[in-house]
């Protein structure tokens, strides 16, 4: 009553072939993209480690490739801690100024409400924020350092404990420099971007007042 004829067990053993295939293709898959994971981040263990921080030169290459791609979130990343608190706290503060040129953006306002919408609202982290208000300057035209043309690196200064590397920044008349400080891991990490004339007290662009 309930034998499976010669056709039947055909099909079946023919279905449980391609199953069988199918999962070897998936699995060889999965496999291939473990590999070059673990590859082409040299065993980082997260996304902040397969980061290029090993020296002042590599982490502001790492920081202007991030900018010109609108990759904010690697931007912050390779903040100081310092600057990543400094920037924080202009947050709680609501002083959108220090990051971009608000004057340049005719709804700021309604920028702001929409980015902090909840129905908006995809993660409270510090990051996301702050790639959003970078992507509203870069709708706007209203970066207050625009890092988005070629940066050519020049030399490294010792400055205090901390690092300067100068640089050539396609748009910008003059040398852009980079303060860097060496975090506890020993990896380099942005200060502050500096242009001609540019107030050292503001952080992370310091740029002329006024």
């Amino acid at each position: 009553m309930f034998g499976v004829g010669d056709d039947q067990m055909t099909k079946l053993r023919s279905r449980s072939n391609v199953g069988v295939i199918a999962l070897v293709l998936v699995f060889g898959l999965i496999g291939a993209g473990c590999t070059a994971v673990s590859s082409d981040s040299d065993g980082a263990r997260n996304f902040y480690e397969s980061l290029d921080l090993a020296s002042p030169s590599a982490a502001v290459e790492t920081f202007s490739d991030a900018f010109a791609r609108n990759d904010f979130m690697t931007v912050w990343l390779t903040f100081d801690v310092t600057t990543q608190e400094r920037i924080g706290d202009s947050f709680d503060l609501l002083q959108w100024p220090i990051l971009i040129d608000t004057d340049a953006v005719p709804n700021m306002g309604s920028e702001m409400a929409s980015i902090l919408s909840l129905d908006n609202l995809e993660t409270t982290d510090r990051w996301y924020l702050f790639d959003e208000i970078m992507m509203i300057a870069d709708r706007n035209d209203a970066y207050l350092i625009d890092l988005s043309g070629d940066v050519t690196l020049g030399e490294e200064s010792q400055v205090g404990d901390d690092v300067e590397v100068s640089s050539a920044v396609e748009g910008i008349d003059g040398e852009v420099r980079f303060s860097l400080v060496e975090s506890p891991s020993g990896r380099w990490r942005v200060y502050q971007v500096i242009v001609p004339g540019g107030d050292e007290t503001a952080i992370p662009w310091s740029v002329p007042s006024g």
